[in-house]
């Protein structure tokens, strides 16, 4: 009887070890909704692919990512360290909202990350333009004194994150890391209360650490803007149906000056806002995000700008307008033109790329990283 109930038992293990590896093998999803973040699906089989070991590495990242009943192990593993979890964004202390806890990423991560950097310092020694990186922490890694209880902070993941940048792109690129601008001016509040987004007294000082390295004086931010403040309709607010009472933050930005411009989207002309009004900083920046968007402006230094990444680029382009007789901006998340970063500097006769491919999720995220570099 004995042995017949460890049979029964053994065949029921293997039996669910079984259906839940044909769930795993049979999903293909392409996003999560619970980590807000793409996830890496299973590649296709040939000759050629099973023989690299890039191959083998993404194989092992989609197992990680397809795994039956991803979301509600996450969704467990927030429980389990007794966090205020709200499926896409977890309440801090002062009304503080924050993406969920960063994952521990795996050693091959790292090792993936290197290599990615590398194609960064192939991308920027083909490109005509001088290359500057800016690495934007998650709000979690920086704004920690609002924390829940029993979060775990993004802070040392980037911190390594930084540390393997530094080591792996090459001298000829500038190396801008936010957190390091933020903390030494002494300003904490740099993210918005219900949204990952940078405010535009902390993008002000992105600009100038900018402005520093392309020979640019920067602007008085108060004698050129008024700084509007109105109460934030932020992307983690939206996830909870706005159940978290927001106090006005600093927003839209007001110029008190004339600057004189002429946008292009997609090289034809294009009447959208530079600054906008509204309660969110998509209606703030840009009117949200733009495939290849154009802007020649008034000054006459000769210095020319463009920004690579999402939407962490909107309120610096706004903001870049005083400084820059020229400023384009690519989102490839949108932009199928099939062009390179270098063909762009090349049409605009570019000086500057400033490459940011922070994600709210991941700062260092190796699909958006080869994403924004074109591939």
């Amino acid at each position: 009887m004995e042995n017949k109930i460890k049979k029964i038992f053994i065949c029921i293990f293997v039996f669910i070890l079984m259906l839940f590896m044909i769930m795993t093998l049979s999903n293909n999803k392409k996003y999560s909704q619970v980590e807000r973040r793409k996830l890496t699906t299973f590649p296709k089989i040939s000759v050629q692919s099973i023989i690299s070991k890039n191959y083998y590495d993404i194989l092992t990242n989609a197992f990680s990512d397809q795994l039956a009943f991803r979301k509600y192990l996450v969704k467990g593993y927030f429980l389990f360290n007794f966090q205020r979890y709200y499926g896409d964004a977890v309440k801090g202390n002062n009304n503080q909202l924050y993406s969920p806890s960063e994952i521990i990423p795996p050693s091959s991560y790292y090792k993936n990350l290197e290599k990615v950097l590398k194609k960064v310092n192939e991308v920027a020694e083909s490109t005509n333009a001088k290359f500057i990186f800016l690495s934007i922490p998650r709000k979690d890694a920086y704004m920690r004194n609002d924390l829940p209880n029993n979060y775990n902070s993004s802070y040392s993941i980037y911190q390594k994150q930084v540390s393997i940048a530094k080591e792996t792109l090459n001298d000829s690129i500038v190396f801008i890391n936010a957190y390091e601008v933020f903390e030494q001016n002494g300003v904490y509040n740099c993210y918005y209360s219900n949204d990952h987004h940078i405010t535009p007294r902390c993008a002000y000082l992105l600009l100038n650490e900018i402005n520093k390295n392309t020979g640019v004086s920067t602007y008085s931010l108060e004698n050129t803007f008024d700084i509007k403040q109105t109460i934030v309709n932020g992307g983690y607010n939206r996830q909870l149906g706005q159940t978290v009472k927001a106090k006005p933050e600093d927003l839209y930005i007001v110029p008190k000056i004339d600057i004189n411009y002429i946008r292009y989207e997609n090289n034809k002309l294009s009447n959208k806002k530079i600054y906008g009004k509204g309660h969110s900083y998509e209606d703030a920046y840009m009117e949200g995000d733009m495939a290849y968007t154009k802007i020649i402006t008034s000054v006459k230094n000769n210095k020319k700008i463009m920004y690579v990444g999402s939407s962490y680029t909107n309120i610096l382009e706004a903001l870049s307008l005083p400084s820059y007789e020229l400023m384009t901006s690519i989102d490839y998340r949108h932009n199928k033109s099939g062009k390179s970063i270098n063909d762009y500097v090349n049409e605009n006769d570019i000086d500057y790329v400033v490459f940011v491919p922070a994600q709210s999720n991941n700062a260092f995220s190796i699909q958006q990283i080869k994403l924004h570099l074109g591939y």
